[in-house]
């Protein structure tokens, strides 16, 4: 039964035709028509702002070439209403009146919950699709389809804006947005050229009251827009310069759980000590870092070095003691940057770590270029040596063809750098992650899967072996159970001879 309702929905996220008459022919949208039509690829592309809900359209926007691409449909849908289509021309896969009646006829029909729950699978093209079929699929998929808004070029952005800053329901099912990642909306290279498109952005974030996932990947001075914005976010993306506007803005942002800023630092500012109670995990610049981690829990950080002379003992140092502040505390550090040093100035700098974070549980060390050599390798052990709790050190290298990608000289770094840091439980190279196991040592993931399949297997054979001989006994033990009997009976017939 449930496979003959959920048969004809993915029909209609097909687009194919649906023949006989639908529930809805006399309502606005039209069924017997809309669905013979397939929304054009530029609809269907943009997805999100191609639905709007019933009575909450915007004034304007109910002529082809309106504000939202519901309106190209429409206009669409109106000049092929009169269209059929013929014998031949009918898929052969198209739904039937009969399951059709499955999904509009007042019998027996999936609930809303386990509609949504099929929906969430379909793509975005199909969601656009089912959309135009029914009022119950229509406000599924507009959910949906609204739920999350990711990157978009830069005319479907401003048409994506225009329709939540005019429809508040819309925003409001947005949990999660991203924008930006156009060279084109850098407001330091285009000036106020696209001051219009900040003040619609603005605009739309203040209709978007439950959002809680943030990328805002736009350079420069742009973070105005964030400002007063009703959503409480818990995770955040921002490449806007971190000036006085965007701290304002992260004052207000008091859920923010987990931050990655990659905008320029303005000297100067600085974050109001109260702000950001539940902030854990931040990526950021050393200066930015020095804003957001002193007297808040965080407890992972990334440290962006992007420039390779950063990569030096004394900055390292400053900013190790900055992190130190931390709440958390800090348990994890991953340095991203550039090792393209000598590997005794890297050494020298790695060297402040341990002395201002000791209790670290994880580190991570990054070379966005430049290699990992042998030098650097062998130089570790002394550093790790004055962790006192670290559990896991990750090292991650783009050059396949430095020491840390050589087999050869890997295959005992993880139990060198053990007798050196007697907590270290894991290492993690490029090639293959080391664990710690009490009984085998130290051993790749891949060979701790083969041993505890083989370890599998062995409890599998003796359980064999157990049932085998636990049939084996039950079998001796009915036996015996025969021979009680046949002896008492024999002991019967004793006594009836003996007339006892």
């Amino acid at each position: 039964m449930l496979a003959r309702l959920v048969a004809p929905i993915f029909r209609l996220a097909r687009g194919d035709h649906i023949s006989g008459d639908s529930d809805y022919q006399d309502d606005e949208y039209d069924a017997g028509s809309t669905l013979e039509v397939t929304p054009s690829q530029d609809a269907l592309s943009i997805g999100i702002s191609t639905i709007v809900p019933e009575g909450a359209r915007s004034e304007g926007s109910s002529e082809a070439g309106g504000d939202c691409l519901s309106c190209d449909i429409a206009a669409l849908s109106s000049k092929d209403k009169d269209m059929s289509l013929c014998a031949e021309q009918k898929p052969a896969s198209q739904p039937s009146v009969s399951e059709l009646s499955l999904i509009t006829s007042p019998g027996p029909q999936l609930p809303v919950e386990l509609l949504y729950e099929i929906f969430v699978l379909a793509d975005r093209q199909a969601l656009a699709t089912l959309a135009l079929s029914s009022h119950t699929f229509h406000d599924i998929s507009t959910r949906l389809l609204y739920r999350h808004i990711p990157f978009l070029s830069l005319p479907q952005s401003v048409r994506c804006l225009r329709t939540l800053s005019r429809n508040a329901l819309l925003a409001s099912y947005t949990l999660s947005f991203e924008i930006g990642d156009m060279d084109s909306l850098d407001l330091k290279r285009t000036g106020s050229v696209l001051g219009a498109f900040f003040g619609l952005l603005a605009r739309a974030f203040r209709n978007m009251t439950r959002l809680t996932e943030l990328s805002y990947l736009l350079f420069g001075p742009t973070s105005a827009s964030l400002v007063d914005a009703p959503f409480k976010l818990t995770n955040l993306t921002a490449s806007c310069d971190f000036d006085p506007s965007f701290a304002t803005f992260l004052t207000e942002q008091r859920s923010l759980q987990t931050a990655l800023f990659c905008g320029r630092y303005i000297t100067g500012t600085s974050v109001d000590f109260n702000a950001l109670p539940a902030l854990n995990r931040v990526s950021a610049s050393p200066l930015v870092l020095a804003s957001v981690v002193p007297g808040r829990p965080v407890r992972e950080v990334e440290l962006c070095l992007v420039h390779p002379w950063l990569l030096n003992a004394d900055i390292l140092e400053t900013t190790v003691q900055i992190m130190s502040y931390s709440k958390g505390p800090l348990r994890s550090l991953q340095i991203i940057s550039h090792l393209t040093g000598p590997a005794d100035i890297i050494l020298n700098a790695l060297a402040a770590v341990p002395k201002g974070l000791s209790g670290l549980e994880i580190l991570a060390l990054h070379a966005v270029s430049g290699s990992i050599n042998n030098d650097l390798l062998v130089g570790l052990k002394p550093i790790l040596a004055q962790f006192v709790s670290l559990k896991s050190l990750i090292l991650i290298s783009k050059n396949q063809y430095d020491a840390v990608h050589d087999h050869i000289i890997t295959k005992t770094l993880a139990s060198t750098w053990h007798a050196a840091c007697a907590s270290l439980e894991c290492v993690s190279l490029p090639h293959a992650t080391w664990v710690r196991n009490r009984k085998y040592g130290w051993v790749t993931l891949q060979d701790l899967e083969r041993l505890l399949l083989e370890r599998e297997q062995t409890l599998m054979n003796r359980e064999k072996k157990v049932r085998e001989r636990e049939e084996v006994l039950d079998q001796e033990q009915r036996s015996l159970i025969e021979r009680e009997h046949q002896l008492e009976a024999q002991i019967r017939e004793l006594r009836l001879e003996l007339g006892m």
